[in-house]
């Protein structure tokens, strides 16, 4: 269904974004309203040509979105539990990242997640990366690497500063369960702004014409 821009951009916040090979546009929302009460809820809306269209509604938050091409070309968003929405080449159905006791529900919240090599990769909180086979079939990669401490991204705020001290870093966090202070922390060691997600896209680019 066709929607006007004024309809995701009024009543949403910007969340996660990421492009298909062939331009289609796959934008990652979450809604104002059920943000402040505290509802679980997320938008997918897609750009292809000049028309917007809903790519589908999760009843979860979402925390990353990428683009598959295996086994075919879709959209590819997910939850900080593991759940997953896919849509795209005339399909639409859910998914689990879930592998035994590495999976993200038990394990470890879901941070982010990338297409590499056509295959989309999911990492969590614990430094454990899943790797998405096929449809339905989501296994992690990392068992030599997990068992440390939770990576929160501190670690990285530390490395920019002493490798490459003139680079301007914005911490953007969500504040899920157990990192409600990771924002005014983040400020504290350094970081040159703050934004607490979901953000306005304008909101974003205030922030970097300041630096």
């Amino acid at each position: 269904m066709t929607q006007p821009t004024s309809v995701w951009s009024r009543d949403n916040a910007f969340a996660d974004v990421c492009v298909m090979p062939d331009g289609i546009v796959g934008v990652a929302l979450a809604n104002d309203d059920m943000v402040k009460q505290g509802i679980p809820f997320s938008y997918l809306a897609v750009r292809r040509g000049a028309d917007w269209l809903a790519g589908g509604s999760p009843d979860w938050d979402v925390a990353t979105l990428a683009v598959t091409q295996h086994p075919l070309n879709q959209f590819v968003m997910i939850g900080p539990q593991g759940q997953v929405h896919i849509t795209g080449a005339g399909d639409r159905h859910a998914e689990t990242i879930a592998d035994g006791a590495w999976s993200p529900k038990d394990f470890g919240l879901i941070r982010g997640s990338r297409n590499i090599g056509g295959t989309v990769l999911a990492c969590g909180m614990k430094k454990q990366v899943y790797r998405r086979e096929d449809a339905n079939r989501w296994v992690c990669i990392s068992p030599d690497i997990i068992g440390g401490p939770g990576v929160h991204g501190f670690e990285a705020i530390d490395g920019f500063h002493r490798e490459f001290p003139q680079t301007k870093i914005v911490a953007m966090s969500g504040e899920p369960r157990g990192m409600r202070e990771y924002l005014s922390v983040a400020a504290l060691i350094g970081v040159d702004a703050t934004l607490k997600k979901p953000f306005k896209m304008d909101a974003l680019l205030q922030v970097l014409q300041s630096l």
